[in-house]
């Protein structure tokens, strides 16, 4: 499970250097997939990596934290 975290962040951060080394090198600021939900939305393409960043984390960390206190409710009684 934390090796998902791992390769979620390294994912996020290469899409970052990925959206800053296109910029440097051909000019061009938007990656094209973000660029499309962008568009649609009206948002920035970091706060669209943000989103799409939280929506993997999110649903796990939550899972998480439902089954521990679910274990820890279960030990008290």
């Amino acid at each position: 499970m934390f090796k998902k975290y791992v390769l979620t962040v390294v994912v996020f951060i290469s899409a970052c250097g990925l959206a800053w080394l296109m910029d440097i090198i051909t000019g061009v600021k938007d990656i094209p997939f973000l660029s499309i939900i962008s568009y649609l939305f009206s948002f920035p393409d970091w706060i669209v990596l943000f989103i799409l960043f939280a929506g993997l984390i999110v649903p796990d960390v939550l899972r998480a934290i439902a089954k521990h206190r679910s274990q820890s409710g279960s030990r008290s009684s």
